[in-house]
């Protein structure tokens, strides 16, 4: 896994200010992107702007910031957003479905070379 940063990013998606743009590769493509942002009006305009586009999303706990889009079998990419109260810190996880599973293959294809390890 690589993680790039394109320099002089736009850290703007509408009325959030971002700090940070993460993009994830493997085997030389992108399996995914990691979106960091601090305060809770940015949280709040980031899950407006998702709302407004990709439709309201789905809270599995309303105690917990954690929204999800997307679905792992059905869907190209799965995005999760989170916000931590405390640290006043939250990121935006958007990945590639068929990425992870190649991912997920190779990991299990790995897990069974090291049995002969023991």
């Amino acid at each position: 896994m690589s993680l790039y940063r394109r320099p002089e990013e736009k850290l703007q998606i509408g009325a959030a200010s971002l700090d940070s743009i993460l993009y994830l590769f493997y085997k030389q493509q992108l399996a995914g992107v990691t979106i960091a942002f601090t305060g809770f009006t940015n949280y709040v305009n980031l899950r407006k702007a998702l709302a407004e586009t990709y439709g309201e999303g789905h809270q599995e706990n309303r105690y917990i910031d954690h929204w999800r889009w997307g679905n792992f079998g059905d869907d190209a990419a799965t995005m999760s957003l989170d916000y931590n109260d405390i640290s006043r810190e939250g990121r935006l996880h958007i990945y590639s479905n068929e990425m992870t599973r190649i991912r997920n293959a190779d990991a299990t294809a790995e897990a069974k070379k090291a049995r002969n390890d023991f």
